[in-house]
């Protein structure tokens, strides 16, 4: 058997290690989009995997430095390419620091709390639903969350709890419920911080403005790495799934930063400043798994005490990254029809040998293999596209890249009865060292919908 045969055919059986990638850094890029939403500092926004769009609620800001601050109401989605206010007939209403995180088992966008509230929204794509538990956690606003997708909880840690003050309470939502966890050691209490959930060596990272700690579903850890971020609060985290890092940005304290922080779990490390970001706090982040980017809108700029200035602008920490780009996106099964896999694997990918494997069970968390990450889940299909890799109806899927790092591959779909709308099937390349058959890189995953 040819050793990247060997490799792949493990993969397909492979349970996920954890492992340390060579990437180049990221640089954070100004998107253009054709319009943006108002200015706002202490909205929450997250990544809905299901529907490949960052979600934004909440926040407020100040036209003027003397006038009264104007609380939003809308629910903002960005494409990567443009925002859309989807206007909901209901919505949770005004408040400033909530905190958000996408349920990737239920689909779900989840939001508490904010503004001294104490209520839980969910978000499916078309409508806000307000939740009823028979328990809550107190009123809280700067608090964090993030989505364990191993245990399917969201955890929520912290926050600021009113008239009791800064709280250490860490809380699971389950999807129906909430449930106070206890324990033995836990962070000291603090607002405004932030929570990142790392798939790969699952664990919730949370840095408190000063320590580093993380969950994993039943203590807490402290970690003392030997360098970390200067002491800060309104900074936001997500984490990198291609790079397996998360990432820092921003937020206030002896000053406002304008730096770029990466957690390997293990070291912090400051990334260097190649384009300059506007220094900011109260901004939002999110990491767009479809197309490798972690997005961050609007915050506060410095110099004034929530007086502004206020931004609305959209940046991408992007990386240089291969990629495919799959046409079209969606197919009629009672039709059927032809999906071309364009690979772009850049110079890194030149006259080196390429697979392409799929999955129709999605992309959270992946696998790591020799040190790359590939953004895909392993299934049934995996196997076939191993196997029957340029065999009908897989074309291409297998072959080298030409001397620009490019390939192309087609999956033909017959014509037959319809699958429930929306069957999706997703697709990365992987680009192997002819020599070695060491793993170089791993592409996005490309979806194709099938209705």
């Amino acid at each position: 058997m040819h050793p990247i045969q060997t490799c792949l055919t493990t993969l397909a059986i492979l349970v996920c290690t954890t492992a340390t990638t060579t990437a180049q850094f990221p640089n954070w890029m100004q998107a253009t989009p054709i319009s943006s939403p108002l200015p706002r500092a202490g909205a929450a926004m997250v990544y809905d995997a299901g529907r490949q769009v960052c979600v934004m609620f909440g926040g407020s800001y100040r036209p003027t430095a003397t006038s009264p601050p104007v609380y939003h109401t809308d629910t903002q989605e960005w494409d990567g390419t443009n925002w859309v206010d989807r206007a909901p007939v209901q919505s949770p209403g005004a408040r400033l620091f909530p905190a958000m995180a996408y349920d990737s088992i239920r689909r779900r966008v989840v939001l508490f709390g904010g503004a001294n509230l104490n209520d839980t929204w969910e978000w499916d794509g078309r409508s806000w639903t307000k939740r009823l538990p028979a328990r809550s956690p107190a009123v809280r606003s700067g608090h964090a969350m993030a989505f364990d997708s191993v245990r399917q909880r969201v955890v929520m840690f912290g926050g600021g709890t009113g008239a009791s003050g800064t709280g250490n309470e860490t809380w699971e939502w389950d999807g129906a419920n909430w449930a106070e966890r206890k324990p033995s050691l836990s962070p000291p209490p603090c607002a405004y911080h932030d929570l990142a959930y790392d798939v790969v060596r699952r664990r919730t990272v949370l840095f408190t403005g000063i320590e580093t700690w993380e969950w994993d579903g039943a203590s807490w850890a402290r970690l003392t790495p030997t360098r970390s971020p200067a002491i800060r609060r309104y900074f936001k985290m997500a984490y990198d799934a291609a790079r397996l890092r998360t990432v820092l940005f921003g937020g206030f304290g002896t000053q406002t930063f304008d730096d770029t922080w990466e957690w390997d779990g293990a070291t912090w490390t400051q990334l260097p400043r190649t384009i300059l970001l506007t220094p900011r706090s109260a901004h939002v982040m999110a990491y767009d798994s479809a197309r490798g980017m972690t997005v961050l809108f609007a915050g506060e700029g410095a110099g004034s005490s929530h007086g502004g200035p206020f931004f609305n602008d959209t940046w991408e920490l992007r990386r240089a990254r291969s990629t495919v780009v799959a046409t079209p996106a969606t197919l009629a099964l009672a039709v059927g029809g032809t999906q071309t896999l364009s690979i772009d694997a850049g110079i890194a990918g030149a006259n080196q040998l390429y697979w392409v494997v799929g999955s129709i069970t999605g992309t959270i968390p992946g696998v790591v293999l020799t040190g790359t990450h590939i953004p895909l889940q392993l299934d049934a299909y995996t196997d076939i596209t191993l196997v029957a890799a340029n065999s009908p109806p897989l074309s291409g899927f297998r072959g080298t890249l030409d001397a620009t790092g490019a390939g192309a591959a087609v999956l033909r779909v017959p014509a037959m009865l319809p699958v429930p709308s929306g069957f999706r099937i997703f697709h990365s390349a992987i680009v192997f060292d002819a020599t070695t058959s060491q793993v170089l890189l791993a592409t996005n995953p490309a979806v194709l919908v099938l209705r």
